[in-house]
């Protein structure tokens, strides 16, 4: 963790709307276009604002107006997931084709922190490319976005595999 602190530390640049960038490392936002234009963002939504957060502890610990308790409200997120479930119909599935989209904030770090790159929402794929193809069944909902992704040049496609990466 000390590394992914410096980095953050010497690189980091603040920038629009407090979005934290850190060139070649965490959030390429340059390559959110191709990103979109492929269709990847319809699932993997990028950001999100969050609500009011004023909900009430449901076991009773803490009280209204605790200030232990962390309220986060208004604040603009990052995940890269519209947190809904979609039909991907992968094969050996067990959970009858429906996935959540899983949130690409962060994984990119994985390999860095926790020494493996295992992706996807249940890990089977191994890196973002094996990712990619597993959401590309003919009876996917996310077919017609892999079907762009695979008319890329092999540069649009490394593109996406490192603006993946960077999230």
């Amino acid at each position: 963790m000390n590394f992914l602190e410096e980095r953050i530390t010497k690189d980091g640049i603040v920038k629009e709307g407090n979005v934290l960038k850190v060139d070649s490392f965490l959030n390429h936002q340059m390559d959110i276009k191709l990103f979109r234009e492929i269709g990847c963002a319809t699932c993997h939504r990028p950001s999100w604002t969050t609500g009011d957060d004023n909900y009430p502890d449901p076991n009773g610990y803490f009280k209204d107006g605790d200030s232990r308790l962390p309220r986060y409200p208004h604040q603009t997120i990052w995940p890269y997931s519209d947190m809904v479930q979609h039909r991907l119909e992968m094969k050996n599935n067990i959970r009858t084709g429906w996935c959540r989209t899983t949130p690409l904030w962060g994984r990119g770090l994985s390999l860095i922190c926790a020494g493996h790159s295992d992706r996807l929402h249940d890990c089977r794929a191994r890196n973002v490319i094996e990712a990619i193809m597993w959401h590309g069944a003919s009876n996917s909902d996310a077919r017609w976005s892999i079907d762009k992704f695979r008319e890329l040049s092999k540069e649009d496609r490394d593109a996406i595999v490192k603006f993946i990466d960077a999230i």
